[in-house]
């Protein structure tokens, strides 16, 4: 069932207009109004959306990004070293 979520909060996230964040993000609520889920949306909504304007593409789509949406370019050094998987 949490692939379903992801599915939707990733349509989410891709919207391209702020108007249709929100319309997507109330969706995204009311579709998921389950306990089980409660506290995922919650976290989602107190941690991440705070941060929206990094990551939805509805604000990163401002700006020239050539389509790379990643935080890191090369890969990190604990990785190399086998300390993250």
């Amino acid at each position: 069932m949490l692939e379903g979520l992801s599915a939707v909060l990733d349509a989410v996230i891709g919207t391209t207009a702020e108007d249709v964040f929100t319309v997507a993000w109330l969706a995204l609520q009311g579709a998921y109004p389950e306990l089980e889920f409660a506290a995922a949306i919650a976290y989602l909504e107190n941690e991440w959306l705070r941060h929206k304007e990094k990551f939805v593409h509805a604000w990163t789509d401002h700006h020239l990004h050539f389509g790379h949406r990643a935080t890191l370019a090369i890969e990190p050094p604990q990785r190399r070293k086998g300390l993250m998987r």
